[in-house]
């Protein structure tokens, strides 16, 4: 998967949801109507025990205020934008000096 031009190697599985896009449209007897217009994609996945290298791939893979490309693994191109994401502070050996700490990130996007 390439994400906002940054490959990135999630765990399985991927989740993915279909969000029905609706609109509200007045009928000719005044009546409103819902109209469904189109079906947007939204991915969820994440990855353990990342290092601080790889951490920050991923959030500079994933940023939270603009719209970027995703590609997934089937080569589909979807511009997106980053609606949760969240990494937690893993140490592997607790109380152990010099443990090199790992994170556990989790991102949502969807689809624009």
């Amino acid at each position: 998967m390439t994400s906002n031009g940054t490959a990135i190697d999630p765990a399985l599985p991927v989740l993915r949801e279909d969000i029905l896009v609706a609109d509200d449209q007045r009928m000719l007897n005044g009546q409103l109507r819902r109209v469904y217009r189109a079906v947007k994609k939204r991915l969820a996945y994440g990855r353990r025990h990342l290092t601080e290298g790889q951490r920050t791939s991923w959030l500079a893979a994933h940023p939270l205020t603009v719209s970027y490309t995703h590609v997934d693994e089937l080569g589909t191109s979807r511009t997106v934008v980053t609606t949760k994401r969240s990494d937690t502070l893993i140490r592997t050996q607790p109380g152990v000096a010099g443990t090199p700490a790992s994170y556990d990130i989790q991102v949502e996007v969807e689809e624009v």
